[in-house]
């Protein structure tokens, strides 16, 4: 490092990478698309200043040094994309973004194929090796050092900046025994296939003692393995719950629950669902022999599925009540479990371990379009009212379905356990439910007031799913129970 200038270059261009990945506009960013919520148009100055200072001292450095300055070189090495991304954004904006992304990349390759030259000059006066043998080994071993330090120097700038932040996974579906995955939406793949009615009792459920495991990147609850696993344990009717009778036993309160992922248990172990935390809650309570079968997902995920279902199997168990667990997109199927703009799944690369990586990919992103905006969900089940037409039909078909057997219906509307609070988009179905209910003479329980107040992150599975955790559960449990037998 033959000057201060060159070594103080190299400092500036290290400390603009940092400013200008925290900046609104780094690369081809055309627009102000803050990464970080700290970014502001004082960072973009900063950094541009930064820039321009390693600029000129880099190239003050190579001049004084005759181009044989290291440091001066991989420090305009490492601003040489970012001062192209100062001309070619605005070039961009009169060409369009396809063109100006290839005058960008081939600039960036010519700047670079031209200090990479300049840098294998500054090598050749280095003797690496003894005098009378090859230089070429030497020379290439110095520019390999030299670029694996410029890049831990870059990993560690960005970890101390907070940037690269590795993203999670998508939750998988593990297959145990082939060890294979799939997307845990495909979960409603492995519906029975094969056994018949008479084989195991009940129609439309899963494969008995079928076993699968639903894995997580990274989970925080304790209730997951050691691999960041919950298990999915199939009884011999193919249901998501413990062997039992089909008979009733005398004396025995008996709860029959249908729903959809919520009442089946997505992301909690069995022992965890709402169901199971009922079940324990009720034989506490009444001191005799309680059965809550967890019949999620056994008939589909939708009440009219659920009508069929109850009719050809669901009274054939005689149950004392049947629990519909109502999940607010039975009302539309637009309505999402995220209360806010879904998050984008993205392949990093090395596996998301390297943050410099990781920052620069997020950099060299495409432009964000225009800002997510929340849909009036209300609004859209009002303007397209068909699917919660046909939910209502289905749940007073039921209601009179199961009076004529003396069973209790009980509607548990699942609140979103995303965007509470008063303001919740999500208020409003939740009053059309109730409404509905009261105008019909069913019953159904309130459990938000068990959720407000809650830090809704604490009872989210998993940052890549909003279903409800353990907590969520007992929340749910503790509602339903507090209704049927009050403390």
């Amino acid at each position: 490092m033959r000057t201060a200038a060159g070594r103080l270059a190299l400092l500036l261009a290290l400390g603009h990478a940092a400013f200008a990945l925290q900046a609104t506009r780094v690369f081809l960013h055309l627009g102000p698309v803050p990464l970080l919520p700290t970014a502001s148009r004082w960072h973009e100055i900063a950094a541009q200043v930064a820039l321009g200072l390693s600029v000129f001292l880099g190239l003050l450095a190579l001049r004084r040094s005759r181009r044989r300055d290291l440091a001066a070189i991989v420090a305009l090495a490492l601003a040489a994309p970012f001062v192209l991304d100062v001309f070619v954004t605005p070039l961009t904006r009169l060409v369009g973004l396809q063109a100006g992304r290839w005058i960008f990349v081939l600039a960036t390759e010519a700047a670079l194929v031209l200090l990479l030259r300049a840098g294998w000059g500054a090598l050749a006066p280095v003797r690496l090796v003894p005098a009378g043998t090859s230089r070429w080994p030497g020379r290439l071993a110095a520019l390999c050092a030299a670029l694996l330090v410029a890049l831990a120097l870059g990993e560690g700038a960005a970890r101390a900046a907070g940037l690269g932040e590795r993203r999670y996974a998508r939750p998988m579906l593990i297959v145990p025994g082939a060890e294979r995955r799939v997307p845990l939406s495909e979960i409603t793949l492995f519906r029975p296939l094969g056994e018949s009615e008479e084989q195991t009792g009940l129609s439309g459920r899963w494969r008995p003692y079928l076993v699968l495991k639903g894995w997580y990147d990274r989970p925080a609850w304790s209730y997951f393995d050691a691999s960041g696993c919950v298990d999915y344990v199939f009884n011999r009717y193919g249901l998501r719950d413990h062997d039992f009778e089909l008979e009733k036993a005398e004396g025995e309160y008996r709860v029959l629950a249908i729903g959809d992922s919520f009442t089946f248990g997505i992301g909690v172990q069995l022992d965890d669902c709402w169901t199971e935390v009922l079940e324990r809650g009720l034989a506490e309570r009444q001191g005799r022999p309680v059965e809550v079968i967890n019949a999620g997902f056994a008939a589909g995920f939708q009440p009219a599925h659920y009508e069929s279902w109850l009719a050809s199997d669901g009274i054939r168990l005689a149950p004392d009540v049947v629990a519909i667990g109502l999940c607010l997109n039975d009302l539309h199927v637009r309505v999402p479990l995220y209360a806010y703009e879904p998050p984008t799944w993205v392949t990093q690369p090395c596996g998301g371990c390297s943050a410099l990586l990781n920052a620069l990919q997020s950099a060299a992103a495409a432009p964000q379009g225009e800002p997510w905006k929340r849909p009036d969900y209300a609004q859209l089940v009002r303007d397209q009212p068909e699917q919660w037409k046909e939910v209502q039909d289905a749940l007073s078909r039921t209601r009179a379905l199961l009076a004529e057997q003396g069973i209790r219906l009980l509607v548990v509307p699942l609140p979103m356990v995303t965007g509470m609070g008063p303001d919740s988009p999500y208020a409003e179905l939740l009053k059309m439910v109730s409404v509905f209910c009261e105008a019909e003479g069913i019953e159904h329980v309130d459990l938000v007031p068990r959720f407000e107040g809650q830090d809704e992150r604490s009872l989210w599975v998993h940052p890549t799913d909003q279903h409800p955790n353990d907590r969520g559960h007992r929340l749910i449990a503790e509602g339903v129970l507090d209704y049927l037998s009050p403390p």
